[in-house]
């Protein structure tokens, strides 16, 4: 998810006297329909135009599956792309990060920067299944959040069958997710449009004069000095490539990335950082070795699981089936024009996080057999920390477990929904995997991808929550009264999946990506494997920093879409407090040059960051 470069960049660009020059990969695309229309959720995943189509390599864990793996390509980044869910995550999960070594990273130095973000916008009469404190949001923010203006009609007697399981409503997911409730999403209610960084951060501000984009570039390394007494790398510039022509951006102050959990490690490989053997495999010059970049790789898994309804003559409940009827979806597309709402206005926001102790009957044998592995397989003392900490989240039933409603069937080579028919879809989220993967380059070839390696359910524990969610959401759905409203027919796995063991092989057949990858330039001390410092600045480099989703050190029980606009706002707020420094920043390509602007040194130096190519940060002459 790139959005934190234009976050960075917006706001340094407030202060006139620092020039901005933005370097994107993929195109601008402000004004695509595509892009704006929450209607068009999913219709980008695998085009060139939106998505880098990465794909990870065949999982053991899948049974030899590779996950495609979408990342937004454009301005903004997956913002452009994502399921619009902004929420945030418990205070634990952002509190743990100091405690694997990052003093100051804590709930109570993030938590300002999340509102920083948010331009809430509270409906104006308040459905019965919503609920929220003002208080706890950012009104004035330049990402416009909100409820969905039509909500399905399932959301209340789901949220009654959780009360009926002891499952809290929470008034406001603040501090604790710990219960059922429904998240905001990224859209206007006023414009009826997606609202992402693009929009929010950049477009209003495009005019002032020291705020400039140049998109369809893409990074090809970061250039550093050739000195030979210099013990710390410094970075020179950054060479990058439009169409077949190559340009160097040279400066002497700093470099930051902000290119993603795929995008950050890659860049930083090919200019010559991360671990040697992988460097030489990939016929990179070793430059400074540091084995982390890459890895620490950590992401959410989802599993999706279709129920029918029964009969719903008066169409009391609005679900996402009608849009594959021609007619239907001609319907509901005029609704959104004309009203904002219908079923193109509908988003899965309905919500319930648990820890898996309070949906499984299995979990004291599962969490026995967990600590059993921890402790005899050979992980490193970095791993290990990370372990306590979710092992004591665990002791303190801390939610690791997502359920998610969806109104509709989801699409599935298992089962195909029948036409007239109405469905209700469960997504089982799990939020805090023990699996750690990598992401490395696989040659020095810039336009070939990394091989991507999740690990999936590498570590059995993962593998069997899942299966004690599938579980659950059977026991859910027989209750009243969600029972009263389905047919009784479970479109998929389906019935005949009667056993742990025929659940688990469901699980490795169907599970997917829930798109939120994170870790892979994880924010830990050098001895725990860490990529960058609590200032994000790349350890054995005196001006290369990060900042994006690729920095968090402990993947967190949320979808990670809020967390990071906080990240790149906190770390824009440091860059501006920063002191100044000037140098001159020169464009070359081929025999031409020319003088672009001059850096200007904030965040302790800096000066250049990317989004899947870098962002110039820069000051007018």
């Amino acid at each position: 998810m790139q959005l934190s470069g234009l976050v960075v960049a917006s706001r340094l660009s407030e202060d006139p006297s620092i020039s901005v020059l933005v370097i994107e990969a993929g195109h601008a695309d402000l004004d695509d329909p595509s892009i704006l229309s929450p209607a068009a959720i999913t219709t980008h995943l695998g085009k060139d135009k939106y998505d880098w189509n990465f794909s990870t390599i065949p999982q053991d864990g899948l049974n030899g599956r590779a996950l495609p793996w979408p990342r937004g390509k454009g301005l903004g980044g997956s913002s452009a792309i994502n399921y619009l869910q902004f929420h945030l995550p418990a205070k634990s999960d952002i509190d743990a990060w100091e405690v694997l070594g990052n003093p100051g990273w804590n709930w109570e130095r993030l938590k300002p920067y999340y509102k920083k973000v948010e331009g809430f916008v509270p409906p104006a009469s308040k459905p019965d299944a919503v609920s929220f404190d003002v208080s706890q949001h950012g009104l004035d923010g330049p990402l416009t959040v909100a409820y969905p203006k039509t909500l399905s009609g399932l959301e209340i007697p789901y949220q009654e069958v959780c009360y009926y399981l002891k499952f809290l409503h929470l008034t406001e997911f603040v501090i604790q997710t710990l219960g059922t409730w429904l998240s905001p999403v990224c859209v206007d209610p006023e414009t009826r449009v997606r609202t992402y960084s693009a929009n929010a951060y950049y477009a209003p501000n495009a005019a002032r004069p020291n705020l400039s984009v140049l998109s369809s570039a893409q990074v090809v390394k970061i250039e550093f000095s050739s000195m030979r007494d210099v013990t710390t790398m410094i970075a020179t510039g950054v060479t990058f490539v439009i169409g077949n022509e190559f340009f160097t951006v040279q400066a002497s102050q700093e470099v930051v990335i902000a290119a993603g959990a795929v995008g950050s490690p890659q860049i930083l490989e090919l200019s010559g950082i991360g671990d040697r053997t992988v460097l030489d495999q990939a016929g990179v010059k070793v430059k400074h070795h540091l084995p982390g970049v890459g890895t620490n790789l950590q992401e959410h898994v989802m599993l999706a699981m279709s129920f029918e309804m029964a009969n719903d003559p008066d169409d009391k409940y609005v679900t996402l089936d009608c849009l594959r009827d021609p007619v239907q979806r001609q319907k509901q597309l005029g609704l959104l024009q004309a009203t904002g709402t219908g079923a193109f206005s509908m988003s899965p926001t309905c919500k319930t996080f648990a820890p898996l102790s309070a949906i499984s009957s299995s979990y004291d044998a599962l969490q026995g057999k967990l600590k059993a592995s921890i402790t005899n397989r050979k992980h490193t003392q970095a791993v290990q920390k990370q372990y306590a900490v979710f092992l004591d989240h665990i002791a303190k039933k801390e939610p690791s477990c997502e359920l998610s409603l969806v109104p509709g069937a989801l699409r599935s080579p298992k089962a195909q929904p029948q036409p007239g028919k109405k469905y209700l879809t469960m997504n089982s989220f799990l939020n805090h995997a023990f699996s750690r993967g990598t992401i490395h380059i696989v040659s020095s070839n810039f336009q070939e991808p990394p091989a991507i390696d999740p690990h999936y359910f590498e570590e059995e524990y993962d593998l069997m929550s899942l299966v004690e969610c599938v579980k659950f959401n059977r026991r859910l759905v027989q209750q009243e009264p969600l029972r009263s409203i389905l047919s009784g027919v479970e479109l998929f796995p389906g019935l005949e999946y009667d056993t742990d063991d025929k659940l688990a092989g469901y699980v490795k057949e169907y599970a997917t990506t829930t798109f939120h990858p994170a870790g892979s330039c994880a924010m830990l001390p050098l001895d725990d494997g860490g990529v960058v410092d609590t200032k994000l600045k790349v350890y054995g480099t005196k001006n290369v920093r990060v900042v994006d989703a690729s920095i968090i050190p402990l993947q967190i029980g949320a979808h990670i879409q809020a967390t990071v606009y906080a990240i790149a706002e906190l770390g824009a707020s440091a860059l501006a407090d920063g002191y100044p420094k000037m140098t001159d920043v020169v464009v070359s390509g081929g025999h031409n040059q020319r003088k672009i602007q001059k850096l200007k040194d904030i965040f302790s130096d800096l000066m250049l960051l990317a989004v899947l190519s870098p962002v110039c940060l820069a000051q007018r002459d």
